[in-house]
This record gives C-alpha cells, structure tokens and sequence, in this order.
C-alpha cells in the first residue's frame, strides 16, 4: 500500500469512535488490508495525545482500543479553530490543545494592577506627590511591597524572590508588561493549559529574579543596590513556552500555518531582546525567564507523552527547578565577584553614635532656625534663611551618615530606617517653609508639627 493510502490517526480515531465498542486493529487491518505496522503507528499516537485507551484483550481478536472523553470531543468536533487562510489543523494535534476562553490571563493581569495599586496608595500615604507615586515610586515604597535586593536577601528574606514579579517600577512598567502579558498569556493556556500555564508563570518568574539577583546585585561606581521588581521574566517564561510546543509540534502543523507561527515568534523574540537593551532592564533575567519556560516545557511534555520512570524523572527536575535556582543564586553570593563587597561584615559601631542624630534634640536648633526666619523683619530674613538651611543641611547629613552606619544584620535597623525616613521628611518640609516666599500658612505649620511629632515618637528607643 503506498504510504499516503496508509490510514491516518484522524481515520483511525474516528473509526473507533464510530465502533461504538472496543475497536480491534486485526478486524480492521481484515477489512480494509492496511498494513497492521501503520495502525500500530497511529494508535501509539492516539495513545500519547490521550484520545483512545486500552481496552479489553479478547481471544481471536486481539487487543481492543475505545476513545477516551477527550477522544470522542475532537471526533464530534466538526470544524477545529484555525487561522483564516490556512489548512485546518488536524484533530489529534487537536485534541492537545485547550480551547476554552483564556482565564489565568486576565488573572494575572488583575493581580498585577491590583498589587501596582497598592504600591501607589502606599507612595500617596509616605507623602510622594501623585506623579511620582504613579510614575516612579520611591525605592522604598517598591521595597515595601515586595521587590528584592541584595540587602533584602541578605535580612533573610527569601520570599521576596516571588513577590518581586508583581511589582512595577512605574505606570510604562507596568503597562508594557501588561500588553506583553495579554499577548503572549492565551497562547501559552492555548497550547499548555492553565495550570500549566500557572505553573511556568511562577517558574519562570522565581527564576528571573534570583538571575538577576546572582548576577548583579549593586551597580554604579557608588555600588548602589540593585532593586529587581517586575513580571517581565515570568512571560518571558510563557514566550520560552510557546516557543518550546511550536518546535515539538511544528511537522503536526500545516506548512504554511507552521510558517507564519514562526515568523511571528521570530518577531517577539527580536523585539523583546531589544527591550533587554535598554537601561536598568536586566537581560539575565529575561534570559533565565525564558530558559526555563523553554526546559519546564518540555518536562512538561515529556511528563505527558514519556513511559512511567520518564515521567517521574521529568516531575522530580520540574519540582525541584526551584530549589536549583535558589542554589545557583546562594553559590554567587558565596563565591561570586560582584557579591564581593557585600560579603565583608560590617565594622562595629556604637549604637549611640547612630542614634544621636535622631534624637529630638538633634533636630532642635533646625527647628528653631527655620522658626527664626520668620520672627525676625524683612530685612534681617535673608541672613536667617541662610543660617537656617546650614542648620538643616548639616543635621541630614548627619541622619545620612547614622543610615550608612546601621547593620543590615541587626534586627533594629528597620526601626531606625524608618526613624531616619521620618527625620528626613520632617527636614524636607522645614526647607520648604525657610525657601517659601510668604508667611507660611496655619496649615503648612500644622503639617510640620505632625511631622515632628511622628518623628519624635521613634524616640527614646529607635533601636527597639
């Protein structure tokens, strides 16, 4: 029989369907004289993509196949969704695909902006002005509501790795992602699955962050802590996904579908490499992201087409990708270079040095200072304006030397941080009422008293 007479999976499928009771290749191959290697072929196929099943073994007719659920689905399917303009996909590839309306997609989009919400709420409520909240959040506030450093690692603070791909440095962070998200997210649940889907999301995403994490942890000539925040690593995952079926599955698609799937992937991929260019983008990150989308992808098919020992190989490399992150992150920082200057303990220092400028007597001769300058006559103002704000400089800068000298091992130091914020904001606010032109307002001394007071409560104990 030449070989395009040889019975396809789609025939063979449909014949058992139709049977109505278990199938038997050796009637088959009676009636219609195919060779039985060819349906051997076709049912192994059928078997992998979970269309039919074994059934019972009958004396004189040998071993009999029926359809599965999924089976009799892609058979009764009459038309399968296809790009207009291209020849129809064939049912068994079919029947590997999930062609209910995209869910984890719009999930994760919701949670994004959600959690992006709070990070703005959070800068509205430390006294950020709105566009800064909105545009580019205080390194503090992307701390406080779960991006990574080194520092963070180094306090202990491990689950940071996962938070950190739902935190956006920005309303474009955000929205690029979102827009890459919608994209790429209902192919990746097309070809994959939800919880498929779900599962490399977070893969991939755990695997960005500590990527980028091992790999540069400080940057700049001052070593400036690197802040990594952001769900471009995590579909970077579903592009390393979609990327990984198309190459297992590109000789079940049609020429020409299998073409244009390509090209568009070539596409993305060379948009988004040009993304990983740009400044304060970290390229190891995506990387690492689409890496392992690539590899859980393919534990993932294998776990679903391999024999049994496979299959347990592929689930056990798949549950512990994790783990082999976070090793790959914990040997740079014990051994690797740009982990050196942080791997040397901190000098000992007196607590007492560290807080005197933040007890409320340090702050006192700003204070009165900045009261000064307007207690005096027009023209005597200009010199206390300058002896205030030599006052106020000279006490941040003290404040900043007291930041510089806290432990990040020490316990107390998220107290003293914040002590410290508090300082500052209180001498922001005393420069704005020295500079300003008029009288200050009930209102604008108002707003500075509650400042001092939030700032002296830290005391007698900011190390507490």
């Amino acid at each position: 029989m030449p070989a395009d007479d040889r019975p396809s999976a789609d025939a063979i499928l449909r014949a058992v369907v139709a049977a109505g009771r278990p199938w038997f290749p050796s009637a088959h191959v009676k009636l219609t004289g195919a060779p039985r290697t060819a349906l051997d072929d076709a049912l192994a196929e059928l078997r992998n993509a979970g269309l039919v099943r074994v059934a019972a073994w009958e004396k004189g007719a040998g071993q009999g196949y029926v359809a599965t659920p999924d089976g009799e689905r892609v058979a009764a399917r009459a038309v399968v969704p296809t790009p207009a303009g291209f020849e129809p996909v064939s049912p068994t590839l079919a029947g590997l695909l999930d062609f209910r309306p995209p869910l984890v997609t719009p999930v994760l989009i919701g949670l994004n902006v959600l959690w992006y919400a709070v990070g703005v709420a959070v800068a509205l409520k430390w006294k950020q002005s709105p566009a800064g909240a909105l545009g580019a959040p205080w390194v503090s506030v992307l701390e406080r509501v779960g991006a990574v450093s080194a520092q963070d690692l180094l306090n202990g603070q491990w689950w940071r790795l996962g938070t950190s791909m739902f935190v956006h440095a920005g309303f474009w962070h955000i929205a690029l992602n979102m827009i890459l998200l919608g994209t790429t997210g209902p192919a990746a649940e097309l070809f994959w699955g939800r919880w498929r889907a779900v599962l490399l999301y977070v893969l991939a995403g755990v695997a960005a962050s500590t990527a980028a994490m091992a790999a540069r942890p400080l940057e700049g000539p001052g070593d400036v802590p690197v802040i990594v925040a952001g769900a471009s690593g995590a579909i970077w995952g579903l592009m390393g996904a979609v990327l990984a079926w198309y190459v297992h599955f590109r000789d079940d698609l049609p020429a020409d579908l299998a073409a244009d799937m390509g090209r568009r992937l070539l596409f993305a991929f060379l948009l988004n490499a040009g993304v990983c260019l740009l400044p304060q983008v970290s390229w190891e990150g995506h990387a690492a992201g689409g890496l392992v989308g690539f590899v859980g992808a393919g534990l993932l098919n294998a776990i679903r087409f391999n024999p049994r020992p496979w299959k347990l190989l592929a689930s056990g490399l798949l549950v512990l990708t994790p783990a082999l992150c976070v090793a790959g992150l914990l040997t740079a920082m014990w051994y690797g270079d740009e982990w050196a200057p942080l791997r040397y303990k901190p000098k000992p220092v007196d607590p007492a040095a560290v807080a005197e400028p933040l007890r409320p007597e340090a702050a006192r001769a700003a204070r009165w200072a900045t009261q000064r300058v307007w207690l005096v006559s027009e023209p005597h103002r200009d010199r206390h304006r300058a002896a205030a704000r030599a006052e106020i400089d000279a006490l941040a800068r003290r404040v900043g030397a007291s930041v510089g000298m806290m432990s990040t091992g020490d316990d107390s130091t998220p107290h003293a941080r914040a002590a410290a914020m508090t300082r500052m904001r209180e001498l922001d606010h005393l420069r704005a009422l020295v500079d300003g032109p008029d009288m200050p307002t009930v209102e604008e001394w108002q707003a500075w008293g509650a400042l001092k007071r939030e700032a002296d409560r830290f005391w007698p104990s900011p190390g507490q």
